[in-house]
């Protein structure tokens, strides 16, 4: 059963791990909310910077504010460190380097209430480290009932959502009555627990508010910087398409977009890597199979055909054509 406080409708958990330098704009924008009934989860998850004292700053000055300092476990580790002692009906998760709308717990409880939904998704913003973001006004917000199988075709083809924990308000029953809990010491967390969360959703609500603003880091690098265990999103994604495979096959289609999506996106990075020749052999395999799908499909975009194409060449040919896409894009690899 839920312990719930009547006083807290809606349980808000931030994993915290070295990052001091944007830790209090996320933690402003959530007590800022122009709902109130809501309680605060920081886990700071052995921080080595500030932010283990930000956050006890915080916890002396507002009694919404519940603080857990322990090792580090990482991002499953930390949501679930959140999970365990939340108390509302309700359960959202912020990363700590993002920010909310100011009504975005009004919004989507509204949605969550007038709906009678389980899970509510909403729409997002790109917003980017010192740079002037020009924040999407709110008009003509649209919201609807949509089914499993709508659900998991939006997820998969990025339709106004996607696998992020993020952005989205759940019943906390869906983890605690079903004990669904993030994988612990695995990347990719988001899409190795999704089919659960929908599979347990009675009711399933999306809406194109604009209510969460993901931070993109300057100086990060987007291709290269690969270890063994990002190769689980192959496996994950894999599980995952079977999944909808056998249960969803109307939207096969989307799932091996998806699935192609996660293979070339590991591939973009291991490319770079001579240590990880084999595993790149494989993945390229991996997306040839589908490469009559990819070349005669409109679902797929002139780069991905084009990607395909020179994959089909070998392996060399495909890294002169990432790194050419990567210098002209602006993207940096190591």
């Amino acid at each position: 059963m839920i312990n719930m406080n009547k006083d807290i409708i809606i349980s808000v958990v931030v994993p915290v791990y070295n990052v001091e330098k944007y830790l209090e704009k996320c933690i402003n924008s959530i007590l800022n909310q122009t709902f109130k009934n809501y309680e605060l989860i920081l886990v700071d998850d052995g921080s080595t910077d500030k932010s283990g004292k930000i956050c006890d700053d915080y916890l002396k000055k507002n009694s919404q504010i519940k603080l857990i300092h322990k090792k580090n476990g990482g991002l499953s580790d930390a949501r679930n460190a959140g999970i365990v002692i939340a108390l509302g009906e309700y359960i959202t998760f912020v990363d700590s380097d993002d920010y909310l709308d100011s009504e975005y717990l009004k919004v989507m409880y509204e949605m969550a209430i007038n709906y009678s939904a389980d899970l509510v998704m909403c729409g997002s913003q790109n917003v980017y480290e010192n740079k002037k973001n020009n924040l999407i006004k709110n008009e003509n917000i649209v919201s609807e009932v949509i089914s499993k199988e709508q659900a998991y075709k939006k997820i998969l083809l990025q339709e106004g959502t996607d696998v992020s924990a993020c952005r989205k308000l759940y019943k906390t029953k869906i983890f605690k009555e079903n004990e669904i809990l993030y994988p612990v010491g695995k990347l990719y967390e988001d899409i190795q627990i999704i089919d659960k969360i929908v599979e347990n959703s009675s009711k399933i609500v999306i809406t194109n508010y604009i209510g969460y603003y993901y931070l993109q880091r300057t100086g990060s690098i987007m291709y290269g910087g690969i270890s063994e265990k990002n190769f689980v999103l192959i496996d994950a994604i894999t599980r995952l398409a079977l999944f909808i495979q056998d249960n969803y096959p109307n939207i096969s289609y989307a799932a091996n977009k998806r699935y192609i999506y996660c293979n070339f996106h590991i591939l973009g990075r291991a490319i770079f890597d001579k240590g990880f020749e084999k595993e790149c052999n494989k993945i390229r395999d991996n997306i040839l199979k589908y490469s009559d799908e990819i070349l005669n499909s409109n679902l797929y975009s002139l780069k991905e055909k084009f990607a395909t194409r020179t994959l089909k060449m070998g392996l060399k040919p495909y890294k002169c054509f990432w790194k050419i896409y990567c210098i002209l894009r602006g993207k940096k690899f190591k």
